[in-house]
C-alpha cells in the first residue's frame, strides 16, 4: 500500500514538474521583449491587375527580440471582416515566424480594397500587442 501511495506522489511529481507553455513562463521575458512585423507583400497601397488577381503572394515577417507568442494574420475586404480570405493563428515561441500564402481574389470586383492585418502578443499574457497593417486595391 505503501509502495502504491509513493508511487503515485511520484507521478504527481513528475507530471507538475513538466510544464508546457503556462502563465508561468513570463519569468523569462524581463519585460524587454520587442516585436517587429514586417508586411513584405503585398506593399502598402499596392494596385494589383485583375489579370494578376488569381496569385496574389502575401508574405509577412515577424520577429521578436526573445520569442514570439501569439500571431494572429486576416486578409479581407476593406468594411468585411465576415469575408477572411486568411484567418490564421500561431502560437509559437520562435524568434522568427514567416507567413507565404499565395491567394485567389479574382473572385472580387475590380476597385475591391482589401485590409492585411497582423496581430502579434508581445508578452505570453498578450496583455500588450504590436499591429501593422496595409490596403491594397483590385484594379
Amino acid at each position: 500500500m505503501n509502495t502504491k501511495l509513493l508511487s503515485l506522489l511520484l507521478i504527481f511529481a513528475l507530471a507538475f514538474s513538466f510544464s508546457a507553455c503556462g502563465d508561468d513562463d513570463d519569468h523569462h521575458h524581463h519585460g524587454d521583449n520587442e516585436i517587429n512585423i514586417i508586411i513584405i507583400s503585398p506593399q502598402e497601397d499596392m494596385i494589383i491587375s485583375t489579370e494578376e488577381a488569381s496569385i496574389v503572394l502575401i508574405s509577412v515577417r515577424v520577429e521578436a527580440t526573445e520569442e514570439n507568442h501569439d500571431i494572429d494574420i486576416e486578409l479581407h475586404p476593406e468594411g468585411d471582416h465576415s469575408n477572411k480570405i486568411i484567418d490564421w493563428h500561431r502560437h509559437t515561441h520562435d524568434q522568427v515566424v514567416e507567413f507565404t500564402e499565395v491567394v485567389d481574389l479574382s473572385g472580387f470586383e475590380s476597385g475591391t480594397e482589401f485590409h492585411l492585418e497582423v496581430t502579434a502578443c508581445i508578452d505570453h499574457g498578450c496583455e500588450e500587442k504590436e499591429r501593422k497593417h496595409i490596403h491594397f486595391t483590385l484594379e
